[in-house]
């Protein structure tokens, strides 16, 4: 009789469990929903012109947005001679400063699509990192459209160069390097992370929810392990990568250390687990030995490169996983701000007139 009670309550709690998920999906989907016009619109800063191609974001929209860096752009180049000194008399500042704001006005309809969907993905990776919402909920819900968009997504976090910063040099480098660069180009230098004022806690948890959300596409079957990214990278080969373990690792820990380390474990595991798949490795000291051997014995045409499929590593994968959350860890004390962006590529040419040799003579 008691085995009945408690056979009776495991499957009333298993149906509360299931209504619980299905409403959770439907909340949602709900939510996504009324972000699909935020959403299309944050594609345009996320992957620029592109859209158009991968996501079938409207040409005429696109073209308009595109015109709204340009003018951008153009603004800040214009601004940039009152910033080195090299400004004329009859320069304008109160023009110049007047066009730049209306440049600026015209990218808040992005700014604010942005800011709605990094929101809202922040609130919901908050949640399935705290165990408040399953990942497969939110994963039916809008997962595959968020994986396609893949690490671009990430861009929309990043502020500008020097930004925070109380010198107007790295203003001005960023803007000097600009001058050679396509309205399309610049649409990732602008720094729309910048406007959304992400705390770096919040872009890593950001970042580690949108790699579960990949980890789960290829445990279910939805991503194909030899799929490719534009950057011509597997998913395992993403998830694997360092500096990505550390910093899942530095955003699960705040959420206690045995969260940290099953969460990197499954990045970890997975990424082994979808590399086994893709590659054939080759074991280089054997194919030294047989070199040495064809040295002394064997005709070239004899020689032979043994190869070793990924199927029969899975062994010596089990034992290198742990050791690739424990390197996550350590390197997580030290891992880089996935908020900054790259040091411009100019000299000191470029901005003073004036060159580095000469400079240095100077000093």
């Amino acid at each position: 009789m008691s085995a009945m009670i408690v056979l009776g309550q495991w499957r009333v709690q298993r149906r509360q469990g299931q209504l619980q998920e299905a409403e959770a999906h439907r909340q949602q989907a709900a939510a996504w929903t009324t972000l699909a016009e935020s959403w299309e619109m944050a594609l345009l800063p996320a992957v620029g012109m592109t859209a158009v191609q991968r996501f079938g974001v409207g040409e005429a929209k696109a073209t308009r947005f595109i015109e709204a860096v340009e003018r951008y752009r153009v603004s800040r180049i214009r601004e940039l001679p009152f910033f080195t000194g090299s400004a004329e008399p009859s320069d304008d500042w109160e023009k110049v400063i007047r066009e730049q704001t209306i440049a600026s006005d015209g990218l808040i309809p992005y700014q604010a699509a942005v800011r709605r969907v990094m929101t809202h993905l922040a609130q919901t990776s908050s949640l399935v990192l705290r165990k408040r919402l399953s990942l497969d909920a939110v994963y039916e819900a809008f997962g595959l459209e968020v994986i396609r968009v893949g690490d671009d997504l990430l861009e929309l976090l990043r502020s500008r160069y020097g930004h925070g910063s109380s010198c107007p040099a790295p203003d001005a480098m960023e803007w000097e390097s600009w001058k050679d660069l396509s309205a399309a180009e610049v649409v990732r230098r602008i720094g729309w992370g910048e406007f959304l004022d992400v705390a770096r806690g919040t872009s890593e948890r950001i970042a580690l929810f949108l790699d579960l959300l990949v980890v789960h596409a290829i445990e279910v079957g939805d991503l194909d392990a030899r799929f490719q990214n534009p950057g011509g990278l597997a998913p395992g080969e993403i998830l694997g990568e360092r500096s990505r373990l550390a910093v899942a690792w530095r955003a699960a820990s705040r959420y206690g250390l045995m969260r940290a380390f099953r969460l990197t474990w499954r990045l970890a595991s997975t990424s082994r687990r979808a590399t086994r798949v893709t590659h054939w490795r080759t074991i280089d000291w054997i194919n030294r030995l047989q070199e040495r051997i064809q040295w002394k014995r064997w005709p070239p045409e004899r020689m032979f490169l043994l190869k070793v499929n990924g199927s029969l590593r899975w062994p010596l994968d089990i034992l290198i996983a742990p050791i690739q959350v424990v390197g996550a860890a350590w390197r997580s004390r030290k891992v880089a701000d996935i908020r900054l962006m790259d040091v411009p590529a100019i000299t000191q040419t470029d901005l003073t007139g004036e060159d580095d040799a000469e400079m240095a003579m100077m000093s």
